[in-house]
């Protein structure tokens, strides 16, 4: 799901980055993140099994296996969900050499603070 100013990045390079590798080699993009759960997900960092050491969370991409996403339910309120993206894609790609995949509550697991989790639950749920 990205926003669709994004789209021309994403054809010309023919990938979806993840927030980190956008930062660093200085793509221009449009965010529609909710930005409380950016600034938790920038002190969640996740063990990567292949290359056994922990990633910061932004340095995956984030994925959903639902329609309907708590991402894109914060989206229709900032008023711009006409203006969202949502790629289709082929489970084929789990079986792509690195591709991991990571359960939004094991990334929630990693916030120390009882009460940041219940808080990223709550956003994630509602």
């Amino acid at each position: 799901m990205v926003h669709l100013e994004n789209l021309r990045n994403i054809f010309q390079r023919r990938a979806i980055l993840s927030k980190e590798k956008v930062l660093q080699e200085k793509i221009a993009y449009r965010s529609i993140a909710f930005e409380e759960v950016q600034t938790l997900r920038d002190r969640i960092f996740v063990r990567n099994p292949f290359e056994a050491r922990y990633r910061p969370l932004h340095s995956y991409v984030p994925f959903y296996f639902a329609a309907r996403t708590p991402m894109l339910h914060v989206n229709k309120r900032k008023g711009f969900q006409k203006e969202i993206v949502i790629f289709e894609v082929s489970l084929s790609f789990l079986t792509i050499q690195g591709v991991y995949l990571l359960m939004a509550m094991q990334a929630i697991s990693s916030l120390p603070n009882m009460e940041e989790k219940m808080s990223l639950l709550h956003l994630q749920l509602h």
